[in-house]
């Protein structure tokens, strides 16, 4: 499909007028559009803002200045009005999706699963050389391992500066 595409820009002489831009967009860019937290009420359901809620009460209880960056595509952190996704969150139907830099993935992932979380996946992130573990929160699961996510923030939170 590509060559029929190339052949019929260069008999139309448009070739130099197309641009295919292939990227891995990454967490940290700030092209995202900004939103508020009223748009991620409409969009998600009544039981998954309360969990994103609750992390950002463990993340604060290690540093005030963490808030919220409200996003279309995700929730990531803001500190001193300055963008700091060390962790993310991606809101589902009956759970958050987090994802959490740390330096050793696996360790954060055994840690994870002993404790009853469903790792999802690895991302690379080619900007700094280093993996996310995505894994799932739901509301339960958050009010029984409170000291394990409040550990695994601190370690993506002190490991992030």
């Amino acid at each position: 499909k590509f060559r029929r595409l190339k052949t019929l820009l260069t008999k139309f002489n448009l070739e130099d007028d197309l641009l295919i831009n292939f990227s891995n967009k990454d967490f940290e860019d700030n092209d995202s559009e900004n939103c508020d937290r009223t748009f991620w009420e409409e969009k998600s359901t009544n039981s998954t803002l309360p969990i994103v809620d609750k992390c950002f009460e463990f993340l604060s209880e290690f540093y005030t200045d963490l808030k919220p960056h409200y996003t279309q595509a995700y929730i990531g952190i803001k500190m001193n009005n300055k963008v700091e996704n060390f962790v993310i969150f991606l809101t589902q139907h009956g759970f958050v999706r987090a994802a959490i830099r740390v330096k050793d993935v696996d360790k954060g992932i055994n840690i994870l699963e002993k404790n009853n979380f469903q790792i999802v996946g690895i991302g690379k992130n080619s900007v700094k050389e280093s993996k996310r573990i995505k894994f799932r929160i739901t509301y339960d699961n958050i009010e029984k391992n409170y000291p394990i996510i409040k550990d695994i923030l601190e370690t993506a939170y002190n490991e992030w500066y």
